[in-house]
């Protein structure tokens, strides 16, 4: 699985607000980087493969080993490029945080909804996938059919909606930003559109698009519309205090779910509220985490604490020195609420079902911002 690049990822899927079963096809493109006579790929077994095809060739040798997929190909000379699709349908497991897909009801406003959360490992359980933090594809297309009392959000611009008929139309998401796996998202619901627009004092009276899927019920956006309004200010102080919005050529989102918190999907958060914290925290990840990403999971600090720090930046500019102070204070004193601990997470500590000690809150998340919050200190940069 290790010898090729992944270039792009292409997923054209059933979805729905009421269940977790998924029906359709993923693409994989991408360059063999040594000779390669078995191409792998991981999709869990839940997912049943009703026909795979590479290089416009049906494969019908494919076998699987756990959550692993390999067929054996013509062999590929190193530095061919390639195309695999795999059709596939299925329902995958569910129940916790980190789970793939998560079908749930909004007692609130009397939704239903399902949405993904790839984070760390599960990808797998929902497309064909390479799980490799340092191969990010160069872009991604996402095709969400769903019935038409639906809206379906996902990664980079909406491109087209196309009406299907049979009550059914499809959404269709493109990326051209290098993307990692675990960002690769969708969120479906009866949902309405409500835009807003940052304006980056970088970009000269222009904007960046803050698109935001919300329940299309009574009260939803009343309720929401001031945390998702305050997501413009975030954008332009980061993009002050850091670079300019990374990926402003497409956009900036949130898919309210009900998640409980956020998830960076990139360019379209995932979330289960529009708190100042959350927003600012999530919004900070499009620097840390999804433009920059860790190499490793025990690296996980990295996005982590930085997205804690953005928060803490927003508190500090936004809200007022005393915010900024109380923030952080809190934030120290929840890193020395117990002896020792590191921000690093040890190898042997990086698999599934310790998901809980990678994103550990006193660690990965607070004393990350610490760390941070220490640099800053000694580099003298109080701007």
């Amino acid at each position: 699985m290790w010898d090729y690049d992944v270039t792009f990822y292409g997923l054209d899927i059933e979805v729905s607000s009421t269940s977790i079963y998924i029906q359709g096809n993923g693409t994989i493109n991408g360059i063999a980087l040594v000779p390669l006579d078995t191409f792998a790929f991981e999709l869990i077994p839940e997912q049943n493969i009703d026909s795979l095809w590479f290089n416009g060739i049906q494969y019908t040798n494919f076998y699987r080993d756990g959550n692993n997929v390999l067929v054996p190909i013509t062999e590929l000379n190193a530095g061919d490029s390639f195309s695999a699709q795999v059709f596939y349908q299925g329902e995958p497991p569910t129940g916790g945080f980190f789970t793939g897909v998560t079908n749930d009801y909004s007692g609130t406003y009397n939704q239903p909804v399902t949405w993904t959360l790839s984070e760390s490992f599960a990808a797998k359980d929902w497309f064909p996938v390479k799980q490799d933090l340092e191969d990010k594809a160069d872009s991604c297309w996402v095709f969400l059919t769903t019935s038409t009392d639906n809206m379906a959000g996902s990664e980079g611009l909406l491109t087209n909606v196309v009406e299907l008929g049979n009550g059914k139309h499809r959404f269709e998401w493109k990326s051209n930003y290098p993307i990692d796996y675990y960002l690769i998202s969708f969120a479906v619901a009866d949902y309405q559109e409500y835009n807003v627009y940052a304006h980056p004092t970088e970009m000269a009276g222009d904007s960046i698009l803050i698109q935001n899927f919300i329940y299309d019920s009574p009260g939803c956006l009343e309720n929401n519309k001031a945390g998702i309004d305050k997501t413009a200010e975030f954008i332009e102080l980061f993009s002050e205090k850091y670079i300019l919005y990374p990926f402003w050529e497409e956009k900036y989102g949130h898919c309210l779910t009900e998640l409980d918190g956020g998830m960076e999907h990139q360019t379209m958060t995932t979330l289960g509220g529009f708190s100042f914290h959350l927003v600012a925290h999530e919004l900070g990840h499009m620097w840390f985490g999804d433009n920059v990403t860790c190499a490793t999971w025990s690296d996980i600090w990295i996005n982590e604490g930085f997205a804690t720090y953005s928060d803490y930046l927003a508190n500090e500019f936004i809200l007022g020195w005393e915010a900024g102070k109380s923030f952080i204070s809190s934030a120290q004193s929840n890193a020395m609420s117990s002896p020792g601990g590191s921000v690093y997470v040890p190898e042997d500590e990086v698999y599934p079902g310790n998901e809980w000690r990678i994103f550990s809150g006193r660690l990965s998340y607070d004393k990350g911002a610490v760390i941070i919050h220490m640099l800053r200190h000694e580099i003298q940069n109080d701007d």
